[in-house]
């Protein structure tokens, strides 16, 4: 308590700091002039005294240092004295204070920017459900090529694996919204119906996907991103049901995601599904055009899963964290 007391004492120490100043140095002075005049009656010269009170009372700007410093909080105090020596340098040559400040402006700005990327991109956990065990399964020609994958490849990968716990495919592409006299094109993704319930994704409003409407020859069926729904139907809950024409078909709209989700694309708004067949052999029919995540079993590690993955399909298949 008595510790906490001086401190506010101290840090009161900066009300009335000129009038503290000049009672300091006029004390100061008396004590000094009160050496100087036992010494001359001490029978010394005037400047015998003078000297012999100056090396006995010590230098006068230490002792006004050593008052000062239980005045008030030293790093404040040192904090201030730089500010107002750094303002005056700046005044007294004004273009050099413009060019210091823009540059540190840019500098700032600049760290700021970067700080920003590496924390969304390298610090800040994947808003996803235990995300440390999501993946990216490649088809690959080498050690550094990403190819994206077939439907057929991933149809052989999903029954053949035992590492994963689920396995969805992406495919993102461009579209034309239509609704009443509205007309944009806007970023789709399509994918498989396990794929945001994998992700740990819970609509804001409605549903999700089902497996059903994950076939091929169903009704077309559209989530919509919160952007979306706020800014072109102004937040409208009877959105829900309501049909919108994606292209050249209309697709009902079934839910809304929470507000700021996207999964590798932040200019998508629109979510339908992939409608694999899978009784189909797309080895005759399809090429590469997929994306595909992965959610690691519980226990099984990154490179036991490349270890499988590779042994599945040579010359290889690669993992990449989500």
């Amino acid at each position: 308590m008595k510790t906490l007391r001086a401190f506010f004492v101290r840090l009161a120490g900066w009300r009335g700091r000129d009038a503290r100043e000049r009672q300091l140095a006029a004390e100061l002075e008396s004590h000094f002039q009160m050496h100087v005049d036992d010494n001359l009656r001490a029978g010394m010269s005037l400047e015998e005294a003078r000297r012999a009170a100056a090396l006995r009372f010590g230098s006068v700007d230490a002792a006004k240092e050593g008052v000062r410093s239980r005045w008030t909080v030293s790093l404040l105090e040192n904090t201030r004295q730089d500010i107002v020596y750094g303002l005056r340098g700046l005044r007294r040559n004004p273009g050099f204070a413009a060019t210091a400040i823009l540059s540190l402006a840019l500098g700032i700005g600049a760290g700021v920017a970067i700080f920003t990327v590496v924390d969304g991109l390298l610090l800040r956990p994947l808003p996803f459900r235990e995300p440390d065990r999501l993946v990216m399964v490649w088809e690959a020609r080498n050690a550094t090529r990403q190819n994206v994958v077939s439907p057929a490849n991933f149809q052989d990968w999903k029954a053949q694996n035992s590492v994963f716990e689920n396995m969805a495919v992406i495919g993102t592409g461009r579209i034309v919204v239509q609704d009443g006299g509205r007309v944009e094109e806007m970023g789709i993704q399509y994918i498989s119906s396990n794929m945001l319930p994998m992700l740990g994704v819970r609509p804001l409003r409605g549903r999700l996907f089902t497996a059903d409407e994950d076939l091929p020859n169903r009704p077309d069926v559209v989530i919509l991103s919160h952007r979306l729904w706020q800014g072109w139907f102004g937040g409208d809950e009877g959105i829900l049901g309501r049909k919108i024409q994606l292209g050249s078909q209309p697709a009902t709209v079934i839910g809304i995601l929470p507000p700021g989700f996207y999964f590798r694309r932040r200019d998508v708004d629109l979510w339908s599904t992939v409608n694999l067949d899978p009784a189909r052999d797309y080895r005759k029919s399809a090429g590469r055009y997929l994306d595909c995540a992965a959610r690691l079993k519980r226990g099984v590690s990154f490179d036991a899963a490349q270890t499988q993955m590779t042994a599945i399909q040579a010359p290889g298949d690669r993992l990449s964290g989500i």
